[in-house]
Parts: structure tokens; sequence; C-alpha cells
């Protein structure tokens, strides 16, 4: 840590700061999810519980997703079939990579995210055109992340937007100039 700069710590104080204030203001939310967690069977901590800008508030517990549906099972490969998952779960136009419960969200599988780091955003497009595949004739498998899901369930999400820059167009390709700015 002594090799970050000052800036980075300061940005990474003020990551941690938004994840406190973010977890106090839904303890309620929190509280409720451990109850019917309990109920199953399944005994959650606070430290359970994170935020994480990019995703939303997140629990992480071994094979959280398959203890709260039983009904999501995985193959040899631990891929699920998207037409199970289109039965069991619910999903929204524009929320790409969840898949909607009454009380939580699955999510796909960190590999999908940038960086394949479980803490980013989705990697651009991808989950997004294969959410849009629709062919009856191919049977489509995904890999969900069991180990985690988002609990507070709405369709309040993340955005990035990526802006390219590149030369000015010109139909005329003499007319195009080559200067670098």
């Amino acid at each position: 840590m002594d090799s970050l700069t000052e800036m980075q710590k300061e940005y990474l104080k003020k990551l941690k700061e938004e994840e406190l204030e973010k977890l106090s203001k839904n303890t309620s939310l929190i509280e409720s999810f451990k109850v019917k967690c309990k109920k199953l069977g399944v005994h959650l901590e606070d430290e359970n519980f994170r935020y994480i800008q990019a995703i939303g508030i997140i629990v992480k517990y071994p094979n959280i997703l398959n203890l709260l549906n039983g009904r999501v099972e995985k193959d040899k490969e631990e891929l699920i079939k998207v037409d199970l998952l289109n039965e069991i779960f619910e999903q929204r136009k524009f929320v790409t990579g969840f898949y909607f419960d009454q009380d939580f969200m699955a999510m796909a599988h960190p590999f999908f995210r940038r960086g394949f780091y479980e803490d980013n955003n989705w990697a651009p497009r991808f989950i997004e055109l294969f959410w849009g595949f629709n062919n009856p004739q191919i049977e489509s498998y995904i890999s969900l992340d069991f180990d985690r899901v988002r609990i507070n369930v709405n369709s309040t999400m993340y955005l990035e937007l990526d802006t390219w820059f590149g030369a000015n167009f010109n139909e005329d390709i003499s007319q195009i100039n080559v200067s670098i700015r």
C-alpha cells in the first residue's frame, strides 16, 4: 500500500466511506435478508455483505445462489441452461447480467466483468449481446456467480459509457487531415 499515491489513497478511502454509508442506509434490507437466509439454514454475518459501486449491495457466501434456489443446476462444466434460468428468474430490459428473483439478483460469472475482476462492471457489450441472442435451434448456457448475489433488487445500475474519438470523417479521402493533434 506504500506505493500508492496520495490521490489513490484518497480514492480508496472515499470508496470505503461510500460502502459504509450505503450499508448503513440499507440495514433493514440486510437484516431481512439475513432472516430469510436463516430460515434456509444459512447464517450470514455483517462481514458477508458489501457495497460495490459498480454492482450494488452483494452478499458473499459459498454456494449462496444454490442455497437460495436449488433449481439452479450446473452441468459438468458448471454452466446453466439459459432456458432454465428464464423459467426460474426474470430478465429485465436494460439490466443485463442479472437475473431477478423476489429477494435477490443472480449475476453472471465474474469472468464476464472487466479484467475478469469480480468487483468491476461488465465487460462492454458481451452480456448485452448474449442476453439478446435468441435462436430456438441452439441451446444456450452461461456461467453464474454461485458465491455472490445482489440483494438490492431494483433496476438501478452503474452505467459506464465509452467514447472514442478518431479522425473527422470526410468521404473525400484526400481531404482528411493526417496531422497528429
